[in-house]
């Protein structure tokens, strides 16, 4: 059975685009993001879009994040990161984050 699930998109005071995410319960998110997340104080307005299941979300949430590039979202996002340097025995090599 499929479940409706939600895309979310956070706002500041100055209606920027903060983050964009998707959740069956968002409420449930929302209060996992505020006990995580150092930017959540600046979240102001939020909006909701339901979907008829968590792909269609999933597909609609990652869209909409390489088009309209949320300032906090890292997953799906157009910028590019610097390599990581990543410790393999006593060499240090550099790689590329897969994000």
């Amino acid at each position: 059975m499929s479940e409706r699930t939600a895309v979310y998109r956070l706002y500041d005071a100055a209606d920027v685009l903060l983050y964009i995410g998707v959740a069956k319960n968002f409420g449930l998110r929302w209060a996992q993001h505020a006990s995580a997340k150092p930017w959540w104080p600046e979240v102001q307005r939020q909006t909701v879009n339901w979907y008829p299941d968590r792909p269609a979300a999933e597909a609609a949430e990652k869209e909409a994040i390489r088009a309209e590039s949320p300032r906090h979202n890292v997953i799906h996002t157009p910028r590019q990161y610097p390599p990581r340097r990543v410790a393999v025995g006593l060499e240090i090599t550099r790689s590329h984050s897969a994000r």
